[in-house]
């Protein structure tokens, strides 16, 4: 009887498949994960948006970034790695993003205030992720990187290239000791002094960080890729602005009188050149695969035409706007 108890114990607490209509259950959270990745991409998907909706119908609304990391079935970087953005993953769900409707530039940066004021000290981009009331990717997009938004706040930028290489993968081993496994890009971001893009831009990803941590990576490239364009995309975003006049290619909108600053669209979306082993930066920003566009074109147009040349991506959008 003691044994039968105990077993059925054990079928209590599997952790079960999150895909709809799957009944196959795990020992753990990084089995059910795995088993996860190998379902049909519209499953995933629906999986995906089930999580936000059920975490709607809990807080009364549509959940912020943080609260999914922290109440959620699923990491936001899950869903910046199938929607290539949160906002983009609450929009397919139906929601309007968090406080992003008429966001400006003045409330970001009084965010980054707030936060400087609540733990005394000039926040880091990892203060973003756990605190902040908008995504890091939010702060990319509007002053082209997290430094240069510390810098219109007034304040000096967190250098990640003063950043020691030995501190970087002793920071590793310490969070292996803290939560007694090979840490993931996800619990660095949750968990550790510096944020998984600062391992990606100094030691080229996070499975080479762990490597040499002498650890072996238990994630592979795709599984620890974070939006991460590579470590020229500032200038990179800066040329395709120049070269489309800085203005969006759909509308016409000018860089100068937009209210949010331009967005560069990746025709091809960047995750597909994200392979279990490599990033494959050079072709991902290649001019042939850039595009300028509004923000409320690219919500409009993204995941269109993705085999099409900027010319071509031009002439259909345009159409669908006329």
């Amino acid at each position: 009887m003691e044994s039968s108890h105990s077993g059925l114990d054990q079928k209590n607490s599997a952790v079960a498949c999150s895909v709809d209509g799957c009944r196959d259950r795990f020992e753990s959270k990084r089995g059910a994960r795995i088993h996860f990745r190998y379902h049909a991409e519209e499953e995933k998907r629906a999986a995906l948006l089930a999580a936000v909706s059920e975490l709607n119908t809990e807080l009364g609304r549509p959940p912020t970034a943080g609260e999914m990391d922290e109440l959620g079935q699923f990491s936001v970087t899950t869903y910046q790695n199938y929607f290539s953005s949160w906002a983009d993953a609450l929009r397919a769900t139906g929601f309007e993003p968090h406080r992003n409707r008429d966001l400006t530039k003045a409330d970001l940066v009084q965010n980054i205030h707030d936060i400087q004021n609540e733990i005394g000290r000039v926040p880091t981009a990892q203060d973003i992720v756990k605190s902040g009331k908008h995504s890091i990717r939010t702060y990319i997009e509007r002053f082209g990187s997290w430094n240069q938004a510390l810098r219109e706040s007034g304040y000096t930028p967190n250098a990640v290239q003063d950043v020691n290489e030995d501190d970087l993968l002793c920071e590793i081993k310490r969070l292996h000791e803290v939560i007694g496994h090979i840490p993931s890009a996800v619990d660095m971001d949750d968990r550790g002094r510096f944020s998984s893009v600062t391992y990606w831009s100094k030691l080229g990803s996070w499975n080479q960080a762990v490597r040499l941590a002498g650890f072996e990576p238990q994630q592979t490239v795709r599984d620890s890729w974070n939006q991460y364009y590579g470590p020229d995309w500032t200038s990179r975003r800066e040329q395709i602005f120049q070269r489309d006049n800085h203005a969006c290619r759909a509308c016409g909108l000018t860089r100068s009188s937009a209210v949010e600053d331009l967005h560069v669209h990746h025709i091809r979306p960047a995750r597909e050149f994200v392979s279990e082993e490599e990033v494959n930066y050079e072709d991902m920003n290649a001019s042939s695969n850039l595009i300028t566009l509004c923000r409320s074109c690219h919500m409009k147009f993204e995941g269109l035409w993705g085999n099409a040349s900027p010319e071509e991506f031009t002439r259909r959008a345009r159409t669908r706007l006329d």
